[in-house]
């Protein structure tokens, strides 16, 4: 998927870069504002309205100047809506008592503590955050020839972010407080 913007940076234009591997992930986060379910998004029903949404293409232009001037081309940035804007799949490790978990592998080399899917009156939070990482690229449009921003979108996720997904994310770290995860179909408030 290819979007451009229509915003510069100086006399660059942005271009939205999203993988097909990566939409697959990140199109499981939008899947309708009627699915109450953790780690899902109601503020926008597709991965297009959201790429197409004003707000965060103005936040992602801010983030975009700021990567230049730092130098720093692989970002995560988190973003505060005003208001809520889906259900986050995580929460502080302090927020749940061990007996309501269970461990489990997020993939094959990071693991975690998770709600049990018996406790359903245990519901995935609302959250106003959102959280997208990016690698940003100056590159020749294929098209036409001319310079652009490339911004290659690897994740999009409601909620805060987690830090990097390896070893055991439930532990607390000195950058993470440890956080405990919610089933995709986990219900939410």
């Amino acid at each position: 998927m290819k979007i451009n913007t229509g915003i510069k940076v100086g006399n660059l234009p942005i271009t939205i870069i999203v993988r097909d591997r990566s939409q697959a992930g990140i199109s499981r986060n939008f899947r309708g504002h009627d699915v109450r379910c953790a780690g899902n998004f109601f503020r926008w029903d597709t991965l297009d309205e959201f790429l197409e949404d004003d707000e965060f293409l103005y936040v992602l232009k801010e983030d975009v100047e700021e990567a230049l001037r730092e130098n720093d081309l692989y970002r995560t940035f988190e973003y505060d809506f005003t208001a809520s804007i889906g259900w986050s799949s995580t929460v502080p490790l302090a927020q749940i008592d061990e007996g309501f978990l269970e461990s489990f592998f997020l993939n094959k080399i990071a693991f975690g503590m998770r709600v049990k899917s018996a406790h359903q009156d245990i519901k995935a939070p609302l959250t106003r955050t959102i959280t997208v990482t990016y690698e940003l690229k100056c590159e020749t449009d294929s098209g036409n020839g001319r310079q652009q921003l490339s911004v290659v979108i690897f994740s999009i996720h409601p909620g805060v972010g987690i830090g990097p997904i390896r070893g055991n994310m439930s532990t607390p770290r000195k950058e993470s407080p440890g956080w405990i995860f919610f089933d995709r179909n986990h219900p939410a408030e």
